[in-house]
């Protein structure tokens, strides 16, 4: 006894990780069931989700600024010649890209800095000034870059999409914390290089683990695929036993119709429409929100291939129009039994 429940405890991290598909599963079992009309069995289903970019594909080559000996000792006045040494320690060689992006920044702040400094000095050193402008010319060109491979070229928007995970739990509060990581990086990106802006690494560092450490992208992704099957399913299996007309008697419910209707009130209303509900409001924000931060005046064809067909919130063949297809298909159909055997949604099966 002591054993079996030490396995189950073992066992408690792999189990109801896919509490939304069963929850799925049961009630189109239910209304298969009920109708007598299956359409779909329950437990057919095949994801069409596209997976997320190798990262040699979403790679942008970044310039290597060269900077000789004597150029670093000129760049000691502008408090860059540390800055620059430790990029060319072997350390420095092999920074992660978000460091490699907390880096770009600050040579750019500080050479904007400096040559704002030399600007107003009769006396400047004009190889300084002519080195400073060259350095600023490439890092402006280079910054974009940066940032690219630090978000969506990054490990960390990797995990954040991969398929390798189970739709969002029943319940669950990931969305808020993802979100205020999304905002950070959409807020960041058009200070970066600028001399008045500082990049705390702990805060960033910070906001790269909250898109690491859970693999929301791509459990929204799978709840919103879930939902689509299953709703389009449910509606496929209404609409057939509503095409052979014995569901109704004389705009009076049968007691199969009694039974479908206790279904979607227990069932759907209870339990999937709040569950339905949370993926659609945050699904919505989190795709919005990952679209602004897409934005890029550069980004790889195999990262647009994927936003569009992933990703869009308007794309008719995309996962999210067809979510809300599904949605409103489901609703109609439902309404269509309801009306025709003078049911409510809301209310309880009428008196027999």
């Amino acid at each position: 006894m002591i054993a079996f429940g030490l396995l189950c405890l073992l066992a408690l991290s792999g189990c109801g990780e896919d509490e939304a598909g069963d929850m799925l599963d049961d009630y189109l079992s239910r209304v298969n069931n009920a109708t007598g009309t299956p359409v779909v069995e329950e437990g057919a289903f095949a994801s069409a989700l596209k997976s997320y970019p190798r990262h040699r594909d979403l790679l942008l080559q970044q310039e290597d600024l060269r900077i000789g000996l004597l150029d670093l000792v000129s760049l000691e006045k502008c408090g860059l010649a540390e800055l620059v040494a430790a990029r060319n320690s072997g350390l420095g060689k092999v920074l992660a890209a978000s460091q490699r992006l907390l880096y770009e920044h600050r040579f750019l702040a500080l050479a904007r800095t400096c040559q704002d400094t030399l600007e107003t000095d009769e006396n400047a050193d004009d190889k300084l000034t002519a080195l400073l402008a060259e350095a600023i010319n490439a890092k402006e060109r280079d910054i974009a870059r940066a940032f690219w491979n630090a978000t969506f070229a990054g490990p960390e928007f990797a995990e954040q999409f991969s398929l390798a995970s189970k739709p969002l739990p029943i319940a669950g509060s990931e969305g808020p914390a993802i979100e205020e990581a999304l905002r950070y990086f959409i807020d960041l990106q058009p200070h970066l290089g600028d001399s008045a802006f500082t990049i705390d690494s702990e805060t960033l560092e910070g906001h790269y683990y909250t898109l690491q450490k859970r693999r929301y992208g791509g459990q929204l992704m799978h709840s919103v695929e879930y939902l689509t099957h299953y709703l389009n399913a449910a509606a496929a299996a209404v609409e057939k036993r509503l095409a052979k007309k014995t569901v109704c008697f004389n705009g009076r419910p049968t007691p199969a119709a009694r039974t479908m209707h206790t279904i979607f009130r227990k069932f759907y209303a209870g339990r999937i429409q709040p569950y339905l509900s949370r993926v659609h409001r945050q699904g919505r924000s989190y795709l919005a929100l990952m679209n602004r931060l897409a934005q890029q005046d550069e980004a790889p064809e195999a990262f647009l291939v994927y936003r569009t067909t992933q990703l869009r919130l308007k794309n008719p063949q995309g996962p999210w129009a067809l979510f809300e297809q599904a949605i409103q298909h489901h609703a109609q159909t439902w309404q269509r039994l309801f009306e025709q055997c003078g049911l409510s949604a809301a209310g309880p099966s009428p008196a027999r």
